[in-house]
């Protein structure tokens, strides 16, 4: 959905189709082309980031992981009150530790960096941005930061 005007109606995005509160693409390739009503199988739901972030939290909770605000944005932290992992932008940056293989691993993702909260090229070496492309495996790097010394 996208907003319109300045009050705020909300109006589907080109291809996609409304069901109830979530919005969902359909591809005309799958769905046979023009001409042809999707059906329910042809809907691909679509999660924002912040969605799948909470996602992951959900994921997390049974480690007694909590929610809050590291440097303005929402952020896991641990049972100590330690943040391992924060949503930027659209993706989800998690602490690694630089020369571990789950920090070489989540770098070689397309589109993955080092996390640079300020954008001045100054990075975080032990973290990762986990774009939202990759976000099926946002649960995986959290699980493996939370785990991880400080």
């Amino acid at each position: 959905m996208r907003q319109a005007g300045a009050i705020g109606i909300r109006t589907p995005l080109p291809g996609s189709v409304v069901t109830g509160r979530a919005r969902t693409n359909v591809c005309s390739a799958v769905a046979g082309g023009v001409g042809r009503k999707p059906s329910r199988s042809d809907r691909l739901p679509i999660m924002s980031a912040q969605d799948d972030f909470e996602r992951v939290a959900a994921g997390l909770a049974d480690r007694g992981v909590t929610v809050a605000k590291v440097f303005g944005k929402p952020a896991y932290k641990d049972v100590d009150g330690k943040a391992f992992a924060c949503l930027f932008q659209d993706a989800l940056a998690c602490r690694l530790l630089e020369g571990t293989a789950e920090h070489r691993e989540a770098l070689e993702l397309p589109g993955a960096e080092l996390f640079d909260p300020s954008s001045r090229h100054r990075p975080m070496k032990d973290w990762v941005c986990v774009p939202h492309a990759n976000a099926g495996r946002w649960l995986e790097f959290a699980e493996i930061a939370c785990g991880r010394p400080r």
